[in-house]
């Protein structure tokens, strides 16, 4: 006999076994009326996406791919109604079933064949829906209770709420490895060491909080785990961390976003996501604040190689984003610009003699851009166009209504007011040298057209004047 048939046997067998494993393939099984058409969709940064979908009319789904899917927590949902049904955990197990009855009964009904992630993650959901029956039960009982009736109903919701902590509790520590696992802990909120702990007095712990916080915010949270990024609860966390743990001026959000982006570094993949999120995040802000963080990113991260996947067009163009916001900036002078006014009459802001020089952006097509104008008007009615002289240009697209407006307005009785219509003007566009922020805002020169003061509210220009 050839003992050595039986290895290349095996070997066969193997290499089966892991041509037939490659890929993803993962069946749903439920009741259904009529055709319906299933989504198997994750979370990425600030969107959703559909990573596969199948239509079917008995209720059989299969989703299948010849590239496995990337570790997440996914969601299956019905198109029709956009009805989530629950989650599934996407790990190194993507070969698997998922057997149930109805939608209604999903969770309660549910068999898992394939994987063991999701098998447990079930028998856990399937404990804490008995939970909430009964939880929903109790509650609805309490709204006609009193005295101590209510508060033994009260007592027992309690003792629902904690013992559903401690099935999670105990499935996290008897499975830490397993993705969903991680983001059950992601969600726990963090707690600091106490003030004994820290040999502080209340006073020195209290003026210390904010940066323990700061400190222990992603205890909970594995910056190894990639599969957290498809999930619903990163992008909220990073959110979360400059919007509650940093104030919203750009000094204090700049500061955050690079304590931020340190901390991620350790997972290229949660440190790309987040830059490009924060990116076009910050870049569709209208403001000068918003501004500000887009151009300190820009330059902080892109401009010094610190996005290695950026592409050379894009970057050319992010680079000259930034080169008009900082044209703009406080102690720079003031972009030429020349236009019509509405008498027909070329502007230049080289020919406006004043001491102080407003320049005033607003769109004719807004009424909340109209507002904050007239009542910039009414301020400046009285200062004489030797102290001050405004030039108001309307950013809309339509110059029949801004002659109306100019016209139901008398936008054009103040001496110290010229108005302009801010289409290009003999090839020249004012828009390629100031940054769009708003639908209104306005840039105050001094006498030789230098930059002494930018803002979207009248209030704090009122003040100045």
């Amino acid at each position: 006999m050839n003992t050595r048939i039986l290895p290349l046997i095996y070997l066969f067998f193997f290499t089966l076994t892991a041509q037939a494993q490659k890929g993803y393939d993962i069946s749903v099984q439920m009741k259904l009326d009529g055709n319906q058409t299933l989504y198997l969709a994750y979370h990425l940064g600030s969107k959703q996406y559909v990573a596969a979908e199948d239509s079917s009319s008995n209720g059989e789904f299969n989703f299948t791919g010849e590239e496995k899917l990337k570790r997440g927590i996914y969601k299956l949902v019905i198109k029709e109604n956009m009805q989530v049904l629950e989650i599934v955990s996407i790990n190194d197990d993507q070969h698997f079933e998922l057997i149930t009855t109805t939608p209604q009964n999903f969770v309660k009904d549910m068999m898992v064949k394939g994987s063991e992630e999701n098998e447990h993650y079930y028998a856990l959901a399937k404990e804490k829906y008995k939970l909430l029956t009964s939880y929903r039960a109790i509650e609805s009982k309490t709204a006609s209770a009193d005295g101590t009736v209510k508060k033994d109903l009260e007592n027992q919701l309690t003792n629902l709420t904690q013992k559903a902590q401690e099935l999670q509790k105990e499935f996290i520590e008897n499975y830490p490895n397993f993705l969903i696992s991680k983001a059950l802990k992601a969600n726990i909120p963090v707690e600091i060491p106490t003030a004994k702990e820290l040999g502080l007095t209340p006073q020195e712990y209290e003026s210390k909080r904010l940066e323990l916080f700061r400190k222990h915010f992603f205890d909970n949270f594995d910056l190894n785990e990639d599969g957290l990024i498809r999930t619903d609860i990163f992008y909220p966390l990073i959110n979360s961390y400059l919007n509650n743990l940093y104030y919203q001026d750009s000094t204090q959000q700049k500061k955050g976003l690079t304590k931020l982006l340190n901390t991620l570094a350790v997972n290229p993949e949660m440190y790309k996501l987040t830059l490009i999120e924060m990116v076009n995040k910050f870049a569709t802000v209208r403001s000068f604040h918003g501004v500000a963080i887009y151009a300190f990113l820009v330059e902080e991260y892109y401009l010094k190689g610190k996005a290695e996947w950026i592409d050379a067009p894009t970057l050319q163009s992010m680079r000259k984003s930034v080169e008009k916001i900082r044209s703009t900036e406080l102690g720079k002078t003031a972009p030429a610009i020349l236009l019509l006014n509405d008498k027909g009459e070329e502007i230049a802001i080289k020919n406006i003699t004043a001491k102080y020089k407003i320049l005033v952006f607003w769109n004719a097509n807004k009424e909340s851009s109209l507002t904050p104008l007239l009542e910039l008007q009414q301020i400046t009615a009285h200062i004489p166009s030797s102290e001050l002289q405004i030039l108001a240009i309307d950013k809309g697209e339509n110059k029949n209504l801004f002659f109306q407006k100019v016209q139901a307005h008398h936008l054009s009785k103040p001496d110290n007011w010229i108005n302009a219509f801010g289409q290009p003007y003999q090839g020249k566009d004012f828009s390629e040298n100031y940054r769009n922020y708003g639908e209104f805002y306005y840039i105050l020169l001094d006498a030789d057209n230098t930059i002494i003061m930018r803002g979207n509210a009248v209030e704090k220009l009122a003040n100045s004047l």
